[in-house]
């Protein structure tokens, strides 16, 4: 499976987010046959680009989003504050 999500207030993009297999489907081509889907999609629908995230520790997906062409840009950064109960 892999989704699509239309922005009201840009329309010229979409988000592709989550993109996965069966755990016993993986390593067969099939993420890259259903991202391929979702970009013919999406240019049916007159998008201009797309935009998508990748955990870093995620290299399969990391390899499927660079061979389609998408290009990394400046990372976001998670932090976390632990707050103690009194």
């Amino acid at each position: 499976m892999s989704n699509l999500e239309r922005q009201l207030e840009d329309p010229r993009f979409v988000w592709q987010g989550l993109t996965g297999t069966l755990r016993q489907a993986r390593g067969r081509g099939i993420a890259m046959a259903v991202k391929l889907r979702t970009v013919h999609h999406a240019q049916g629908m007159g998008v201009e680009h797309i935009k998508t995230w990748n955990a870093q520790t995620n290299q399969p997906m990391l390899s499927i989003n660079e061979a389609m062409g998408f290009v990394k840009q400046p990372a976001w950064i998670a932090i976390e504050l632990a707050l103690r109960s009194v």
